[in-house]
């Protein structure tokens, strides 16, 4: 019961984790086994405090990072990427305004990007076929990461219609970066941390 509430104490004040971990080690350090048997296993709890402590760092940093970029997403009428470690892809707060209509969604992106235009072609069943127009912008300029992240924000963006869950992408293929082809979000999963601000 001590050492529940050692714990629940340290998991409440980050400032003390160290001191927690000292008192843990402590409290296990056993005076029926010999001196360096003791040693041995006050090291390797040390290290993994150590571990745990790293870990819970990194979680909160990341939660404040998602934090923040939601603040930061909560205008745009698109996914947005924020590229971090890892990279995230985030669901912007107006896109319900327009999510409805795909040609509204295709002039958010087109307003957003000086360099590259997205040009509706068809659709067909629940596949929407649009080309990237300058598409040697997106293959020649913006490296293979920017590329994915494009490709990623066109998709994600497209699909957010209850009719549409593949976006054919139709532009000519370069040396760095962006392939043409049917893409679904799932293509994407692997790549982004996905993040829907309003859940």
């Amino acid at each position: 019961m001590e050492l529940c509430v050692v714990l629940f104490l340290g998991a409440i004040n980050r400032a003390s984790r160290w001191d927690l971990a000292v008192y843990f080690v402590d409290l296990f350090s056993m005076p029926t086994i010999n001196k360096s048997k003791r040693k041995s296993f006050n090291y390797y709890c040390r290290a993994l405090l150590i571990l745990f402590y790293c870990y819970s760092c990194n979680t909160i940093h990341t939660h404040k990072v998602i934090d923040s970029i939601c603040n930061e997403a909560t205008n745009s009428k698109l996914w947005v990427v924020y590229n971090s470690v890892p990279t995230i892809l985030v669901r912007g707060g107006k896109l319900d305004s327009i999510k409805n209509d795909y040609h509204l969604i295709v002039e958010a992106m087109n307003h957003n990007s000086e360099h590259l235009k997205v040009i509706i072609q068809k659709k067909i069943n629940d596949t929407l076929f649009v080309k990237i127009d300058s598409s040697i912008y997106l293959t020649q300029r913006m490296g293979t990461t920017g590329a994915a992240d494009y490709e990623a924000i066109v998709v994600f963006s497209l699909t957010e219609n209850k009719n549409v869950t593949c976006v054919y992408l139709d532009f000519e293929e370069g040396d760095h970066g962006g392939q043409p082809g049917y893409f679904t979000r799932n293509d994407f999963k692997d790549n982004f941390l996905i993040k829907d601000c309003g859940e």
